[in-house]
């Protein structure tokens, strides 16, 4: 999301950084208000238009692996254990699949009881 960021705030991303903006999938170029760094980044990213952006876009997202351990960030209550461990993959509206996702949860079932 780095990418998206940088280009929403007029400045250009690293070379060698990961990931790209999706500036030029949701903000429509033509829209009145739309800041001048804004516009520049679409235009740097997306000479040939927001549409042929759109179409080079990938249309599913592979989720490798995803762990936590157990542990609470906020006082008592605990934001992470074993049943958000999950591998998954998952594909966008509009791609071959429709919007679909598939996800095997290391426990087997996302709500077992601890």
């Amino acid at each position: 999301m780095a990418p998206t960021w940088l280009g929403m705030a007029g400045m250009t991303a690293p070379a060698g950084m990961d990931g790209r903006s999706i500036v030029p999938l949701i903000i429509d170029p033509r829209a009145a208000g739309v800041p001048s760094q804004t516009l520049a980044h679409i235009a740097a990213v997306a000479p040939r238009g927001t549409a042929a952006y759109a179409a080079g876009w990938r249309d599913h997202v592979f989720v490798e692996y995803y762990f936590n351990d157990p542990n609470t960030k906020c006082g008592d209550y605990p934001t992470e254990d074993r049943h958000n461990n999950f591998i998954g993959i998952r594909h966008m509206a509009g791609s071959a699949f429709g919007d679909t996702s598939y996800t095997e949860y290391q426990s087997g079932n996302q709500g077992d009881a601890k």
